[in-house]
């Protein structure tokens, strides 16, 4: 595993401003649906904080949609969309 830092604060910086943080489902399946919405400066500042980009010498790649979006929003613009797949590695919607 490699500590990709530079993508890390490049992420982090891109998400400066972010006022809304929204969690759902990808895949929904009626019985199993999650969506929530944080709008809590401090819960928001801890999730941006922990958001640390590592990548295996050795990706495994999937073509699924992913489990888990994460939307990243200034008022009501997108910032960012992060996927989360298999519960192991995030894809995102920006140039990092």
């Amino acid at each position: 595993i490699v500590d990709r830092s530079y993508w890390s604060r490049k992420l982090k910086h891109a998400l400066k401003g972010t006022t809304k943080v929204r969690i759902q489902t990808v895949l929904i399946d009626e019985n199993d649906v999650f969506d929530i919405e944080i709008t809590q400066k401090d819960v928001i500042n801890e999730i941006i904080d922990n958001l640390n980009i590592l990548t295996d010498a050795n990706p495994s790649v999937c073509l699924c949609p992913g489990d888990f979006a994460f939307d990243f929003y200034d008022n009501e613009q997108v910032l960012a969309s992060l996927t989360l797949h298999h519960f192991e590695s995030f894809r995102n919607s920006i140039d990092v």
